[in-house]
């Protein structure tokens, strides 16, 4: 019976392979991935900021499926925006532990991010050949300063109202074009319904596009080069007759179980 069933699975996953290069790309990215041996502390990051992201993007999600961007006052004479907030806070069932595990993860995706960005300046990941690992990591950066900016705004607080006001007068102050930049930014001559709209669907559609399309050429980028390491080891550089580095092993399992250690002690 086990075997019957153990057949089906490989007729299957040959029937997709056929079509579809679902075991070539587990084989390149994961299976047969060679990292260094010597990865440490610093490296537990990266994974843990693509969790991070995950949970940012199905936390919004349901975020959004209860709130309504509209900056008009509704019959208690509040923002439409900031009681849609109060209303998945109060009465969304489990509304206010989505509503905190997104605006936490927020400020916890910085604080990975730069512990990532850290390890990258201390071990050297800016030089040849990752230079463009680099760039799509510094991509990755302002992408992310540009969501967590628009979507400060949304809950349509005295603070989010007053920060999001002072940070796009800010872009008023470069010569020539300044006035105009703010005045496209805002969607209006001030921070008003239509500026909450904007932020709304740049938060929601135009910028996690951009960031999940820049995490991906960050990956495919870094496992075309390989990774570093503390010691500076270009594992790429010595192979066996069968082409495996010498000074590296695979991804998986041995670097998938040491992430997923590093997650749970992050998740607890």
């Amino acid at each position: 019976m086990e075997n019957q069933k153990n057949s089906k699975l490989k007729a299957l996953l040959g029937w997709v392979d056929a079509r579809f290069p679902l075991t070539k790309m587990y084989n390149e990215h994961v299976g047969q991935y060679y990292a260094p041996k010597n990865f440490n502390f610093w490296y537990f990051f990266g994974s843990l900021a693509l969790l991070v992201l995950v949970i940012q993007i199905v936390s919004g999600i349901f975020l959004t499926m209860n709130f309504k961007p509209d900056g008009t006052t509704n019959a208690q004479n509040l923002p439409v925006a900031f009681a849609a907030v109060e209303y998945i806070m109060r009465d969304v069932s489990g509304g206010w532990i989505i509503r905190y595990m997104h605006s936490t993860g927020a400020s916890f995706f910085f604080i990975v991010v730069y512990l990532h960005m850290f390890r990258g300046l201390i071990y050297g990941s800016y030089k040849k050949p990752r230079e463009l690992v680099w760039v799509f990591g510094s991509l990755i950066f302002l992408a992310l300063m540009a969501e967590a900016f628009m979507g400060y705004l949304l809950p349509w607080g005295q603070m989010s109202f007053w920060g999001a006001q002072v940070i796009i007068n800010l872009f008023g102050a470069i010569p020539v074009i300044g006035p105009d930049l703010s005045t496209w930014i805002r969607g209006d001559f001030n921070v008003s319904d239509a500026t909450l709209n904007r932020f709304f669907a740049l938060h929601v559609i135009a910028v996690p596009l951009v960031l999940i399309g820049l995490v991906v050429a960050h990956l495919i980028a870094l496992h075309e080069v390989g990774s570093n390491n503390p010691d500076g080891v270009e594992i790429k550089k010595l192979k066996d007759e069968n082409g495996i580095p010498l000074d590296g092993i695979p991804f998986h399992p041995y670097y998938t179980v040491k992430d997923i250690l590093g997650v749970v002690v992050f998740l607890i």
